[in-house]
């Protein structure tokens, strides 16, 4: 797989050559993410929501807290910089803070179920006629997770709440679930293909191969310090 992106950069192929070689793995990610979505059926979401959203907080906060300590004690930056310099007024980082919070909330209620799976809220701020910040939510590309986990859960709360009425739909999302397992199946034989096409354009798009070596050794390193780590994911369980 590396050799083909090191061959590709070192023959300097052409476009075309290289299109069709970058191709198959295009084709293998667009296949993954048409086949991730089904997969998201209502029996597994609502068991998942609410923890997967609680768990969000929860790391979120405390990633939130180390910073701030971390900061507070190491205090990180050049101060011979401020020497004989106007300091720029701090940004304020709360506000953003807020506003990624409210948009995680938005996000967990979508306005359009088919919306959510090629669009999210996200907050933008823009500059008015006299300068001021003015705040305004905007449709952004990217799949809603959070949205459709959040009306899987919801559809699986009524289904198993009404029982035998409920009972077309929760045999309908088991069948969803069996053909898309089958299918997943089928394009896992293509991922040989496709991983090496996908990392034979990584390579020969890397303008400073030498130093993206280095950085994987560093990222080498990094993973096998973590590997002594004890673990802070959950795990839990859908029987």
């Amino acid at each position: 797989m590396i050799e083909i992106g090191l061959l590709i950069r070192e023959f300097n192929v052409s476009s075309s050559l290289q299109t069709l070689i970058f191709f198959p793995g295009e084709i293998f990610m667009r296949l993954l993410k048409l086949l991730v979505l089904p997969l998201l059926h209502p029996d597994t979401a609502k068991k998942l929501g609410l923890r997967t959203v609680l768990y969000y907080l929860f790391t979120a906060a405390m990633a939130t807290c180390i910073g701030l300590t971390l900061v507070l004690v190491i205090h990180p930056g050049n101060p011979s910089i401020k020497g004989g310099k106007v300091i720029p007024k701090p940004h304020d980082h709360s506000h953003e803070a807020l506003d990624n919070i409210l948009d995680m909330i938005r996000n967990l209620i979508p306005e359009n179920i088919i919306g959510a799976a090629n669009s999210r809220d996200q907050t933008k701020i823009s500059r008015n006629g006299s300068g001021f910040p003015v705040k305004h939510v905007e449709k952004v590309e990217g799949l809603n997770i959070l949205g459709i986990i959040t009306f899987c859960a919801l559809i699986g709360i009524g289904t198993s709440k009404l029982r035998h009425i409920g009972e077309p739909v929760r045999n309908f999302f088991v069948s969803l679930e069996t053909i898309v397992l089958f299918l997943i199946e089928g394009a896992m034989w293509t991922a040989p293909f496709g991983i090496t096409s996908l990392v034979a354009a990584s390579i020969a798009e890397v303008e400073d191969i030498f130093t993206t070596f280095q950085v994987l050794l560093y990222l080498i390193q990094n993973i096998s310090e973590l590997r002594f780590s004890p673990p802070t994911l959950p795990q839990y369980s859908l029987d």
